[in-house]
């Protein structure tokens, strides 16, 4: 692939690909993080190829004010989606990141013979933040878009959601059928966040499901991929020959 670069995993079934899904990775994670999902998913999509980029931009741990890496830590092989120094960085970011990843999405399409519509983004933590904002902007949708512990307006300051929101509001596109999931037990993002995320979409008519998960903290359990399974299974179906 020409726009990012990253692990990736042929349909399970062994012929051509139906569907496709991209796996985003977290802040200082990278694609091979997600790759335990393909094999998760594989029974329930048989006939998906499944695609795990590293982000574009290096690991900048030292401008992280919520980095808990010690002084020792190798950013080698850790990226992020877009700096989150600030607010203004983060929304920046997000603007600039849905270049190369509207473009992977249809590098991916295309090399499945495959509309985009047949495809689907996976998102946890930025990788949930990056999704949130960029899929909904695009002018065509997706197949579908499972986005997992993350937040899409500022949880920090009160001007900046008003301000975020009502240009959301006004730059919404497309209308992708969304899963959002959060673990009740998150101590990095509450499970709030991801539930007026959900209603967001809701009020813009994008259909948009949100499921709750007990004892769950910031990672992805047995849990989540039974949800996400059923999800993709009813919203990317084999194509029938």
């Amino acid at each position: 692939m020409a726009t990012l670069d990253g692990p990736q995993r042929d349909p399970k079934n062994g012929g051509n690909a139906d569907s496709f899904v991209i796996l985003l990775h977290g802040i200082s994670g990278c694609g091979d993080d997600m790759m335990f999902l393909a094999d998760g998913l594989a029974d329930a999509l048989p006939g998906t190829k499944f695609y795990a980029p590293n982000a574009p931009h290096p690991y900048d741990f030292a401008n992280d004010p919520k980095s808990n890496r010690g002084a020792d830590f190798d950013p080698t092989g850790h990226y992020q989606w877009y700096n989150r120094f600030s607010e203004r960085t983060r929304q920046q970011g997000l603007y600039e990141i849905a270049v190369p990843l509207n473009a992977f999405i249809a590098e991916c399409a295309k090399e499945n013979g495959l509309d985009e519509s047949r495809g689907a983004v996976i998102g946890h933590s930025q990788g949930c933040m990056t999704g949130l904002n960029v899929v909904p902007r695009r002018s065509s949708p997706l197949g579908a878009l499972i986005v997992h512990s993350g937040y899409l307006f500022s949880p920090d300051s009160l001007p900046q959601r008003k301000t975020q929101r009502e240009r959301f509001f006004a730059e919404v596109k497309s209308h992708t059928p969304t899963c959002g999931i959060h673990g009740t037990e998150d101590s990095v993002q509450a499970w709030q966040m991801m539930q007026e995320a959900i209603a967001t979409y809701d009020e813009l008519g994008i259909p948009a499901e949100f499921h709750l998960i007990g004892g769950l903290g910031h990672a992805i359990g047995p849990r989540s991929i039974a949800i996400m399974s059923s999800f993709l299974q009813e919203h990317l179906p084999p194509i029938k020959s």
